[in-house]
């Protein structure tokens, strides 16, 4: 049998009234108070301390344990001779019969080695209960959302936890918190001789019932021949128990008890959770039917967590996918929007780029015309007439004129003069200077003339530069 580790450790009071639920981590002690919680009897337990998930299926082990009553169990001691854990189950498995008082088919059972073996034999304390009680409290405990890895009893771990010096019996006062019931063990020649769960019921003749129950544990004792001399008494038990108690033990015994006080609940817890990682797993009261279903139930949370989760993360992803494309789709329209308005934009640059062109055109034709008017009317000879100049396209200058017939050679001159005539910068005004025609008048003695003069292109301008 392979001992249980665990991770973290739940430990819920059997349901008495308030109920409490410890959380225990491990620790170099054994378990290590993290957190405790106080609920009513309707009030469900919290998930995110009890529920298992997908760590608990690859070693991150939670254990849940549940208390019983005392009222449910029957306990006893067993000596078996000396074997390890899974021999001495065997054992108490052949005399369950004889051992129990419940029929097979309707007990539930478990056991705990006492004390080291003392001449070959093991003293184990035997626990048993009905089939019924063990279903019943953890179909309640599963309804309430806890998954009971383990059911245990706070008095064994008292009892178990106590140092029993010498021979003695020790009376265990208010198991449970109630005062009807207590736990006697009787540790006679160092080991555990027998172990009562007396439960004494109400009214004033409990003291009654409890010493004459005491009383028939002492004639065993002496015919079995394990108590030998009158026993001592060590009470255990609240401040207000002892009060009650002391007084009537001295009466019954004259001798004075021994008194201390018992642990508290937080700290029976503690021992709980110690305890989960002493036994293995199978020495527990859960039916394996339950184990198997708490398993069952966990790989398909597991499974339909791990489906919801992929289907959120789709979900995620085809929306994070949706709002991507909306996102470009605007992105996109804005772009459009905006080649719209630069499209309108250019229309309108060129349209203005266009009436501006014109316009210097125009002024470059109003500048041309008024140098070569003033080009022509500077250099026109006193005998020459200009009737007429014409500029096209700003390109070529026309001259038109007349002059006498003995004028021909001043004419010549005219021309060429217009050809040597420079503009602001410094160039030739004109190109080129057509050679002048002249033509005799009819019915007059003098002639008419013309030339034209080419006005230099942009091109031959940059070539000048």
């Amino acid at each position: 049998m392979k001992k249980r580790n665990w991770n973290l450790c739940n430990v819920l009071s059997a349901p008495s009234g308030a109920r409490v639920l410890w959380k225990f981590s491990p620790d170099s002690r054994g378990a290590k108070l993290s957190a405790e919680r106080r609920l009513n009897d309707v009030e469900r337990l919290p998930g995110e301390w009890v529920n298992k998930g997908l760590k608990t299926l690859f070693g991150h082990e939670k254990v849940n344990i549940g208390w019983l009553r005392a009222d449910q169990v029957f306990v006893r001691t067993v000596h078996l001779p000396a074997a390890d854990l899974s021999e001495l189950h065997s054992m108490l498995d052949l005399q369950m019969e004889k051992l129990s008082p419940l029929a097979a088919g309707q007990m539930a059972w478990t056991f705990e080695p006492f004390g080291s073996p003392i001449d070959g034999l093991q003293t184990v304390i035997l626990v048993v209960l009905e089939r019924r009680v063990v279903d019943t409290t953890l179909t309640a405990l599963q309804g309430n959302g806890f998954l009971a890895d383990k059911l245990d009893l706070p008095f064994l771990r008292e009892l178990a936890a106590s140092k029993f010096e010498g021979d003695g019996t020790w009376v265990f006062l208010g198991v449970d918190g109630s005062p009807t019931r207590c736990l006697v063990a009787w540790h006679y020649k160092g080991t555990l001789q027998a172990v009562n769960l007396f439960h004494l019921g109400e009214g004033d003749q409990r003291p009654d019932r409890l010493f004459e129950q005491l009383t028939q544990t002492i004639w065993a004792g002496e015919i079995e021949g394990w108590l030998s001399q009158p026993p001592t008494w060590n009470l255990i038990g609240t401040d207000s128990a002892l009060a009650f108690w002391q007084p009537k033990f001295a009466a019954w015994s004259n001798t004075t008890p021994s008194t201390r006080n018992g642990l508290k609940d937080d700290e029976l817890a503690a021992l709980t959770a110690q305890h989960a990682g002493v036994l293995p797993p199978e020495m527990t009261l859960v039916p394996p039917d339950f184990i198997l279903r708490y398993k069952q139930a966990l790989i398909d949370r597991t499974w339909m967590s791990a489906l919801f989760a992929i289907g959120m993360i789709y979900m995620v992803v085809v929306t994070a996918y949706l709002g991507y494309v909306e996102y470009h789709r605007f992105q996109l329209s804005r772009a459009e929007d905006q080649a719209k308005s630069l499209l309108k934009a250019e229309n309108v640059y060129q349209a203005a780029a266009s009436r501006e062109a014109a316009l210097l055109k125009q002024a470059d034709l109003r500048k041309a015309a008024l140098r070569t008017l003033r080009a022509a009317a500077e250099n026109l000879p006193a005998d020459l007439t200009l009737t007429k100049l014409t500029l096209q396209g700003g390109k070529s200058l026309t001259l038109f004129g007349s002059a006498p017939a003995d004028q021909q050679k001043a004419v010549t001159e005219y021309a060429d003069a217009m050809g040597k005539v420079l503009d602001e910068t410094g160039s030739k005004l004109f190109s080129v200077v057509n050679l002048p025609n002249s033509q005799n008048r009819p019915g007059s003695a003098g002639i008419t003339w013309s030339f034209s003069c080419e006005l230099p292109t942009s091109s031959d301008r940059e070539a000048k530069r």
